[in-house]
């Protein structure tokens, strides 16, 4: 009796173990076969000074700066902008300061109130700001060079170039002679133009510019078509009219930085 007594202790502890080894072999495997979730933290987004300047402000690769594309003339604009400067450098852990390092050449040059301010971070430049204001328009001009940001690191005010005496007496000069061949084809244009028939009209199909090259030839042909209607001679002539002779060379100053060049005709139809 106790062998079998013992046989069934055995057989019933057998069986507990291959229970108890089952049951784990499938929770094992469920677990095993659970699909992984990954989960995706998402950056924030890091600006960039071009994430500030792209939708109003284009790259000037002559100077190494990106300057404003057209002048802010509201105040409430022009504080939008300024507090876009100043939220973006205290992301960047800096503070908008004054300065007197000015990185725009050609508004020393042009403009008589110029303000600067530096981003810093750490006491080194992040970004600089130049701000010109000519009655009441206001021009800026961002810089993220490094050979600029050196130089107002170092406080080295930049040296441009000023007019000399002998280059303002020249000006002076030539605009003398511009108003009396001026007065001289106007006399001539009055002779000329007693035949009631025939016309004078002026045409500028040159210019020289201290600026911009393509907005001050925009200037000098919209100038050809409110003087005349045509644009060129050639247009006038495919329209019948007829070149009678030649008037003279003219030149006229639209501003201070175009001046157009061309020529007076006498035609008639």
């Amino acid at each position: 009796m106790e062998w079998r007594f013992s046989l069934r202790m055995k057989m019933r502890n057998f069986f507990k173990i291959g229970l108890f080894v089952v049951t784990t072999s499938v929770f094992f495997v469920a677990c095993a076969d659970k699909p992984t979730i990954e989960q995706k933290v998402e950056q924030p987004k890091v600006l960039t000074i071009n994430d500030v300047l792209k939708d109003s402000f284009e790259y000037d690769a002559n100077q190494k700066l990106y300057r404003i594309k057209a002048p802010i003339t509201k105040e409430e604009d022009k504080n939008a902008l300024v507090s876009k400067f100043i939220k973006f450098c205290s992301e960047q852990n800096g503070k908008l300061i004054y300065s007197n390092y000015y990185i725009n050449k050609h508004y020393v040059n042009s403009y008589s109130k110029n303000l600067a301010n530096a981003c810093e971070v750490d006491r080194e430049p992040y970004f600089l700001i130049h701000q010109a204001n000519e009655n009441s328009n206001l021009h800026y001009s961002v810089s993220i060079d490094e050979a600029a940001r050196r130089i107002y690191l170092n406080k080295k005010q930049p040296v441009f170039e000023q007019p000399t005496p002998e280059s303002t007496e020249k000006t002076i000069q030539e605009r003398k002679e511009i108003q009396r061949r001026e007065s001289a084809r106007e006399q001539k244009t009055k002779l000329l133009l007693s035949n009631k028939s025939e016309k004078t009209m002026t045409f500028f199909d040159s210019w020289r510019d201290s600026g911009n090259k393509a907005l001050c030839s925009t200037k000098c042909n919209a100038l050809n078509v409110k003087t005349n209607g045509y644009k060129t001679l050639q247009e006038a002539v495919s329209n019948n009219w007829q070149l009678v002779s030649k008037v003279g060379e003219i030149e006229e100053a639209i501003d201070d930085s175009c001046t157009c060049s061309g020529y007076s005709v006498l035609v008639k139809k």
